[in-house]
């Protein structure tokens, strides 16, 4: 984190102005989230944590990670593997900042060399993050793992703060987000979210799950775009798919992703993209003999 405390006050401040007439994401609810009314992702002006570890998953680079799990979002994807946190926020407990910069203090201390805001979504509670965040003191890089769902002045608000963004980049410029995620015109809105993080040489990592059936409506057009806005952009190709809410449905998304689906289809994409993006499969360089 770049900013001093200073400025980090100043930015929270910020926030609770905004919050009154919350406009922090494209949602644009226009509600007044400090007097309780409530938006697409449920939430006041709280955060609520449901889970918090050392994470040894994610990224190599951000490995091991204090992974903070905020509930609420403002996408509600029919395979989200945390659907009930995501729609329900207001079932979690609402958690002291205080007590969070603690839990980060701990986890450095147990030797995560990074924090990351998930969920649900740290794009709908940034203020929550940056109150914790100036209690905590961090010394660790700080990641922002999200569907980047969030407005341009908010991202702006968080440049110098978070320290590695991780976005999701889902759909293609059709309707498969309206469709899978009830929200639309991500594709634009990414793009954009995208090109503002390259014009500040910002450390970003794009993360694309691969979705059963939707290789040429959403994965070949993202990294078309990728290649575009950002040559040789870190992207990591995730291929564990899992149905949740959709398993037993008919179509290719009722069932979990096998080896025999996503293997012609990486070796397809690595063969198109290998040059123009720096591509990893699951987090490492792609071995079509380990792919499951």
């Amino acid at each position: 984190m770049m900013v001093d405390a200073q400025e980090l006050q100043r930015r929270i401040q910020v926030y609770e102005a905004l919050y009154t007439r919350c406009a922090i994401c494209p949602e644009n609810c226009l509600v007044d989230r400090a007097s309780g009314e409530l938006g697409r992702c449920r939430l006041g002006v709280e955060g609520r944590v449901y889970k918090e570890f050392v994470h040894f998953g994610e990224e190599p680079e951000n490995t091991p990670t204090h992974a903070i799990y905020l509930a609420g979002c403002n996408f509600r994807c029919t395979y989200c593997s945390d659907l009930p946190w995501v729609e329900t926020p207001e079932s979690v407990e609402v958690t002291d900042p205080d007590w969070l910069a603690e839990r980060i203090q701990l986890r450095v201390s147990q030797g995560a060399q990074s924090v990351t805001f998930v969920g649900g979504t740290p794009d709908v509670q940034p203020l929550f993050v940056l109150q914790s965040l100036l209690q905590a003191q961090v010394s660790v890089p700080v990641v922002w793992n999200s569907n980047l769902w969030l407005s341009r002045q908010s991202l702006e608000l968080l440049d110098g703060v978070v320290d590695v963004f991780v976005p999701d980049f889902k759909y293609g410029p059709g309707n498969c987000d309206q469709k899978l995620s009830g929200t639309s015109n991500t594709f634009r809105h990414l793009s954009d979210c995208l090109g503002d993080l390259k014009a500040r040489d910002a450390r970003v990592i794009v993360r694309h799950l691969l979705l059963p059936g939707h290789t040429s409506c959403c994965t070949r057009p993202v990294l078309d775009q990728l290649s575009r806005i950002w040559p040789a952009v870190r992207l990591n190709l995730m291929t564990a798919y899992r149905p949740f809410a959709l398993v037993g449905q008919d179509g290719p998304m009722g069932a979990p992703a096998t080896r025999k689906q996503t293997e012609p289809v990486l070796a397809a994409l690595l063969a198109e993209f290998g040059d123009r993006l720096a591509i990893t499969v699951d987090g490492k360089p792609w071995n079509p003999e380990s792919t499951s």
